[in-house]
């Protein structure tokens, strides 16, 4: 059995078929489901405790929209607690935002180790890119 050519209809349908999903992608990274991204490579925060009589804490960080009031603003989608090294400790969000907000309440961060532990402890910070329309009239 030999395999034949394809046809030259069926490549000019898939050559239309994927000009029109090119640009269906273009247009979802315009519209209400954009690229979620960390804000850098860096982490937005980042914890080390090593103390030889052991420690604990609560840390709050604010991660609420800014820049442009119109036009693409990156807003908090989601965070991931990173732990790097730990020994005799733990840490664990205790409050976490809702997903694309504006003004968003705070993540609540509450980590510990024992007096022989450590640790070692990153969170990562994702924002979704939202177009907002800007209105030039009254």
């Amino acid at each position: 059995m030999s395999r034949s050519k394809p046809s030259q209809a069926w490549s000019a349908n898939l050559a239309a078929f994927l000009l029109l999903l090119s640009a269906g992608l273009a247009w979802a990274l315009d519209a209400d489901e954009p690229s979620i991204r960390p804000d850098a490579k860096t982490p937005y925060f980042h914890l080390w405790s090593n103390r030889s009589v052991g420690d604990h804490g609560e840390v709050v960080l604010d991660v609420s929209a800014t820049g442009a009031t119109c036009g693409v603003q990156w807003r908090y989608d989601h965070a991931e607690l990173e732990i790097l090294r730990n020994r005799f400790g733990d840490a664990q969000f205790v409050r976490l935002p809702e997903p694309g907000c504006l003004s968003c309440d705070p993540i609540v961060l509450r980590w510990m180790h024992e007096p022989t532990g450590y640790l070692d402890v990153n969170v990562n910070v994702f924002r979704r890119a939202v177009v907002v329309p800007c209105d030039g009239g009254p």
